[in-house]
């Protein structure tokens, strides 16, 4: 059996390391530097990363060529490195919400993607046509992570570290793809970025979640699921319920 456990600095590491094995001996211990292994970590992701396909988007990291793999005719090419952020787009949760995007955003629409990380759902809605778009994350190195990868596509994206109830809005198409706990506890405040008509994707789910993350949202209809071992559920809300003025 393996245990990985992190420490803020070197030195709790370090003391807790000879603290086991004063105490185990038999046990083997070692200290390892999170940023390398991160780093390592990457290195061996890029190594086998391939294009993201979903609908007319064409997500690619910017080390493969459109030639290793190109976009097909009427495909649109996003280029993400997500450096340490969350979105590569390879992960069924993210996949999911590229669909949505690639259904629901486009020339004339407004979108706020919550929970942005590299940005990937937020810059492939501006690259078809949206706008405007607006990301935000607690984690500023996502909200940079972003404003790069929009800046390579040559689109527009606000993104930061704004708190979501101090975010402008409603908007047309609102994605949150931060897991069940996050979007019930946000449910209250992600509910009234989205304007009457608007359309609400629910993602970073296991089925099992998915229901109860619904009822958070009681106001909406529900307009479309996407199961698996990860959900997504896009809902809509009516045109006649009025959204809570904001901002």
């Amino acid at each position: 059996m393996e245990l990985e456990v992190g420490f803020v600095t070197d030195r709790d590491a370090v003391a807790a390391a000879a603290a086991v094995g004063e105490r185990f001996p038999a046990v083997a211990v070692e200290v390892v530097d999170a940023g390398r292994a991160l780093d390592a970590a990457l290195d061996a992701w890029k190594a086998h990363a391939r294009p993201v396909r979903a609908g007319r988007l064409h997500v690619r990291p910017p080390w493969l060529a459109d030639d290793d793999d190109p976009p097909a005719a009427g495909e649109r090419c996003v280029v993400v490195d997500p450096g340490r952020a969350f979105g590569s787009g390879s992960h069924p949760s993210t996949q999911a919400c590229l669909e949505v995007v690639d259904r629901l955003a486009g020339p004339g629409r407004s979108v706020l993607d919550i929970g942005c990380g590299s940005g990937v759902l937020a810059v492939s809605a501006a690259v078809l046509g949206a706008a405007p778009v607006v990301a935000v994350d607690v984690d500023p190195v996502a909200a940079a992570a972003t404003r790069a990868n929009a800046g390579s596509n040559a689109v527009a994206v606000t993104a930061s570290t704004t708190d979501i109830a101090d975010v402008a809005g409603p908007f047309d198409l609102v994605l949150a793809n931060i897991g069940a706990g996050t979007l019930v506890a946000l449910a209250a405040a992600i509910s009234t970025r989205v304007a009457p008509g608007g359309d609400l994707a629910l993602s970073g789910l296991l089925s099992t979640q998915a229901d109860d993350v619904v009822a958070a949202y009681a106001d909406f209809d529900e307009a479309g699921r996407t199961e698996g071992a990860w959900t997504t559920v896009v809902l809509h809300r009516p045109i006649h319920q009025p959204a809570i003025p904001i901002n």
